[in-house]
C-alpha cells in the first residue's frame, strides 16, 4: 500500500501534462529462473516555477517468453494498469534488444 501511494506521489505530474517516455529493460531472474521486466517512465514536471524531466520506476513486469509480442503485451498491460492512456507515449526506450528491433515492431 505504501508503495502505491508512492508511485501515485511520483506519477502526480502526469495528471497536469499526460505525455510520457516508456522506459523498459528485461532481465533474467537467475535465482528464481524469472523474466522481469522493468518499466520505468520519463516525463515532463511542470512545477509552476520551472520544468524538470523526470525519469521513474513504476513497476516491474513478469514475462512468460522474451519475444517483442510478449515485451509488446506486458508493457501495454502496465501501461493500463497504471491508468495511463497509451496514445500519450511519445518515446520508446530498449536496451538495444534485438526482439524489439525485429520487421514487425517497427512502426
Amino acid at each position: 500500500v505504501t508503495a502505491d501511494l508512492l508511485r501515485e506521489k511520483i506519477m502526480e505530474p502526469l495528471k497536469r501534462m499526460p505525455y510520457f517516455s516508456i522506459i523498459a529493460d528485461e532481465v533474467t531472474d537467475t535465482s528464481g529462473n524469472q523474466e522481469i521486466l522493468s518499466f520505468c517512465l520519463r516525463f515532463l514536471d511542470d512545477h509552476p516555477k520551472e520544468h524538470h524531466i523526470k525519469e521513474a520506476f513504476i513497476d516491474f513486469g513478469y514475462l512468460e517468453i522474451t519475444t517483442s509480442q510478449a515485451v509488446a503485451n506486458t508493457i501495454f498491460e502496465l501501461v493500463k494498469k497504471h491508468g495511463l492512456d497509451i496514445q500519450n507515449v511519445r518515446g520508446l526506450s530498449f536496451d538495444g534488444a534485438s526482439s524489439m528491433s525485429g520487421e514487425k515492431c517497427r512502426a
